[in-house]
């Protein structure tokens, strides 16, 4: 067992991330420096969702046209480059799905919800 302290500036998902994978195993410099990058990817995606649920997947742009929320992109990608990192580590897959699958999840539950509420009356029409 690793008693590693997560590092410097990580927040509430990438230090458990952290905390998770040192409790059973070992990393050399080279993946400690991937995982690092991956729980700050997460905690980067945590706050892109949190910008979608505040402003909505659609948001106004530079004319008041409605456009899709970058943060929403921004979201998808922090985490699939989180995704990508972590595979570079050849992680049995039980290991990481306590800790990045429950807020995928939920946020994606969250827009599927929204997306119904908005577009509830356009099928009738």
């Amino acid at each position: 067992m690793s008693t590693e302290k997560p590092p410097t500036g990580l927040k509430t998902r990438g230090k458990r991330l952290w905390k998770l994978l040192h409790e059973d195993l070992e990393f050399d410099a080279h993946e400690a420096a991937i995982l690092e990058d991956a729980c700050r990817l997460l905690d980067m995606s945590d706050e892109f969702a949190a910008a979608v649920r505040v402003h909505g997947a659609m948001v106004k742009g530079s004319r008041g046209q409605l456009v899709a929320n970058p943060a929403a992109n921004e979201f998808r990608q922090a985490a699939l480059s989180a995704a990508r990192l972590l595979t570079m580590l050849n992680l049995d897959a039980a290991e990481l799905t306590a800790a990045i699958s429950a807020r995928t999840a939920a946020a994606r539950a969250a827009a599927q919800k929204r997306w119904r509420d908005t577009h509830r009356g356009e099928a009738s029409a």
